[in-house]
């Protein structure tokens, strides 16, 4: 394309609430196709330290949010986990108290379970701000999110499908 990209390779990354939307595209593949984006150009996703399994809703936030969904399962990422997904790099901090590691745990079960591919990362030490802030250089020695995403990204990118 334009920018030098490849539009059969796409990889969505995220961090928190922007983990939660990349992996609720890579998982609940209606969306893409009601824009008409053929799900399979999506080679990858990774997810840093995202909501993907927090159903019933506790927090007001996601009460807020979600709550007046028709189906409010329907909302949960996880829920839409089946063959086939795209492979899934997972990292979380274990000093995270924003999103429960639970979330990215759970997801990592129920991927492994549809026998889907999944790496998780769990980075001790690190909160849900660092986990982010890991791969800005000034803060890169803390924890080596960027080495081990992008390492995984490449492997999943250069994949034949």
């Amino acid at each position: 394309g334009v920018f030098g990209g490849d539009p059969g390779r796409i990889l969505l990354v995220g961090h928190s609430a922007g983990a939660y939307i990349a992996m609720q595209l890579a998982m609940d593949q209606a969306f893409l196709r009601e824009i008409g984006v053929d799900p399979g150009r999506i080679r990858a996703v990774a997810g840093l330290a995202g909501p993907y399994d927090f159903y019933p809703f506790d927090a007001p936030a996601s009460r807020d949010a979600f709550g007046a969904w028709p189906e409010p399962k329907d909302t949960q990422p996880i829920a839409h986990v089946s063959p086939g997904r795209p492979p899934v790099f997972l990292a979380h901090g274990d000093k995270d108290d924003t999103v429960e590691l639970s979330n990215t745990l759970n997801m990592a079960k129920a991927l492994r379970a549809a026998g889907d591919r999944v790496e998780v990362k769990i980075y001790p030490g690190v909160d849900h701000p660092g986990i982010i802030l890991a791969l800005s250089p000034l803060f890169r020695e803390k924890a080596p999110v960027l080495a081990n995403m992008t390492a995984f990204l490449k492997t999943a990118a250069a994949a034949k499908v």
